[in-house]
């Protein structure tokens, strides 16, 4: 496996024919190689605060609610990720029969509203919460940088934890010891049902990816349904529903919806980019290489 400045070096010379994901602060330099295609398309991934719903301090919606109204998610994404993501406020983002749901709250920037949100809940700004993620990323450190500032702006304060992946998953997952955690990946845009694996009860960590444990009986009744019933129609609006609920109560602070982005050597033919950015290989029968 290549570091990413080994794998952008030989990219740059010839040497190696494809490379994804693609650090955004790469992009100008890598468009600008005549040798190079770079591609960009949507993926069904998303990057979220999570919250662990067992400690006290988050089991009021409105302190999920303030954090996500103190975060100027449109700027981070234009400065730190030159447009390269979108910003998404329910987990069930496709697949493209499901739509463009309506009745969600966009959650727009707006520190008065956050700070009063907080104070409606009686938070103790005194107190601070460690956030957990796997450190090694520049991108990573960089927007979280920006997120705790903007925390602390409202009163939220966070101390940054990073750790390497087998502590973070014992924290996130295997003992669920953790105030918060930067959760990223997933293929929400598959079926409107994997947000199932996250949101439902029966779906905890260890056994699930319910990181949060979050517990909603309505949820878990309509997500039942969602599996059970075969029209389309029915489905969406079942779906729907279960949107605007976790688009209400807040279990995660979504962030966004980053961009699938691949360079490749134009002699290269037959790539597809995946929106999955680590399945470049998916369509890998369809390549050849000219001379």
């Amino acid at each position: 496996i290549l570091s990413t400045s080994t794998a952008i070096a030989q990219l740059g010379t010839g040497e190696l024919d494809l490379m994804g994901p693609v650090p955004v602060q790469e992009l100008d330099r890598l468009r600008k190689n005549p040798l190079l295609t770079v591609v960009s398309v949507p993926s069904p991934s998303i990057t979220k605060l999570v919250p662990n719903l067992q400690r006290p301090a988050f089991q009021d919606k409105r302190v999920r609610q303030a954090m996500t109204y103190a975060l100027d998610r449109e700027s981070i994404i234009k400065q730190l990720f030159v447009g390269e993501a979108r910003i998404v406020n329910t987990t069930i983002i496709g697949p493209d029969w499901m739509g463009t749901i309506p009745g969600l709250n966009d959650y727009a920037f707006n520190p008065d509203t956050a700070k009063q949100l907080l104070k409606e809940a009686n938070w103790d700004a005194s107190r601070k919460f460690a956030v957990s993620y796997v450190g090694g990323d520049p991108a990573t450190d960089a927007y979280l940088a920006i997120v705790q500032q903007q925390l602390k702006d409202v009163g939220v304060g966070i101390d940054l934890q990073p750790s390497d992946t087998t502590e973070y998953t014992r924290r996130t997952t295997t003992a669920s010891d953790f105030d918060l955690a930067i959760v990223a990946g997933g293929v929400y845009a598959q079926d409107p049902n994997v947000s199932a694996k996250y949101f439902e009860s029966a779906n905890f960590t260890p056994s699930g990816g319910n990181y949060s444990h979050y517990s909603n009986p309505k949820v878990d009744d309509l997500f039942k349904q969602g599996r059970t019933v075969g029209d389309q129609t029915q489905r969406k609006q079942i779906y729907t529903q279960i949107a605007q609920i976790l688009n209400d109560e807040t279990p995660w602070i979504l962030l966004w919806s980053p961009n699938s982005i691949h360079a490749y050597n134009k002699r290269l033919v037959g790539f597809k980019a995946p929106g999955y950015a680590t399945h470049e290989v998916w369509n890998a029968e369809e390549w050849s290489v000219t001379k």
